[in-house]
């Protein structure tokens, strides 16, 4: 799922295609892929033949279980993480959680956030991914590692569809998804009613007060859109009950590298990168990381820092957006650490 560099194409001026996306797609492959990369071991492999697709056919994939599984297809247990990871999301979880919260992952992928929120003392996660075969991967993982604690063993792992949760309602006190969303605005048209359907499935399935956390490289302007509108019978409301806080997570040190690496390369596969290449890229990297604080939205193509749209299960009919443009560094505790009283 690894766009190329191009100029941005598409709905809303981020849809995937775009060079930001790159942090996407470097991650578990969002976006278009480019035949010239060459991909780590531990990233989905790309189809030999989407080198010749339209873009409408392969923004199209992105819904389908058999396109990942075909991308899961001889790719190493390693771990890969879009956008961002466990490090940067860290004060989000503490703001939330309790030791004893559940947790549903959507859309896992090959990601390390589930073994990482278990190691950290969060053990009752669940995470669905709709491939079979990355199931299976990291089933896999999970059961090769040396945990004396059985920590990583009690995850579960589970195939299932997002937008079609077999979970009964009430069931967790979060739902966190990474990129998953991106993946199905990739054909914005085609995919909208299941990234409602999504919302809507994390809706139910959540506790009173629990909190849905989207990470997402598109601004709110092209996002809370799909918090809204939604059908009235799904919750009873003529909206979706969220009360919603929009937070800046910086991407990781990884996703601004192979950004910038990118960039230098122009087009050109990953393994070409020379020395000088990858020092001025860390150099950049280093720069990045210093402006987080100050830096404003410069685009998919060159913000460094990511959206966590931290969304809370209320009774009320409106949505509610926040825009707090400081880093979740340092979350100020709340009443009973995110977890609503009646739960």
């Amino acid at each position: 799922m690894d766009p190329p560099l191009a100029p941005p194409s598409g709905n809303e001026g981020d849809i995937t295609g775009t060079k930001g996306a790159a942090t996407m797609s470097d991650e578990r492959g969002g976006g278009r892929p480019d035949p010239n990369q060459h991909s780590s071991s531990s990233e989905p492999s790309e189809n030999k033949n989407e080198g010749t697709e339209s873009e409408a056919t392969w923004k199209q994939r992105y819904h389908s279980a058999q396109y990942w599984d075909s991308r899961y297809e001889g790719c190493s247990e390693g771990s890969f993480d879009w956008y961002t990871d466990y490090a940067a999301l860290a004060p989000l979880f503490r703001y939330y959680l309790r030791e004893d919260s559940t947790v549903l992952n959507v859309g896992c992928g090959n990601s390390a956030v589930s073994e990482d929120l278990a190691m950290a003392g969060y053990p009752n996660v669940t995470s669905i991914d709709i491939s079979a075969k990355c199931v299976e991967l990291m089933e896999k993982r999970c059961r090769a590692v040396e945990d004396k604690e059985g920590r990583l063993k009690a995850l579960r792992f589970m195939e299932m569809d997002a937008s079609d949760l077999k979970f009964p309602d009430n069931t967790f006190h979060m739902c966190f998804e990474k990129g998953t969303i991106d993946a199905l605005i990739c054909d914005s048209k085609q995919n909208t009613p299941a990234i409602r359907k999504m919302i809507r499935e994390a809706w139910r399935v959540l506790r009173p007060g629990g909190v849905f956390v989207v990470i997402t490289y598109g601004a709110p302007k092209h996002r809370i859109k799909f918090f809204k509108n939604v059908d009235k019978n799904t919750c009873g409301k003529e909206a979706t009950p969220w009360a919603i806080t929009v937070r800046r997570v910086p991407y990781s040190p990884s996703a601004l590298l192979i950004r910038h690496l990118r960039l230098a390369l122009n087009g050109k596969p990953l393994r070409s990168v020379t020395g000088k290449m990858l020092a001025e890229a860390m150099s950049k990297v280093r720069e990045d990381t210093e402006r987080f604080e100050t830096a404003e939205d410069e685009g998919p193509e060159g913000s460094v820092f990511c959206y966590a749209y931290c969304c809370t299960k209320t009774e009320d009919a409106a949505v509610v957006q926040v825009l707090d443009k400081s880093a979740p560094q340092q979350p100020k505790k709340e009443v009973n650490d995110g977890h609503d009283p009646k739960l």
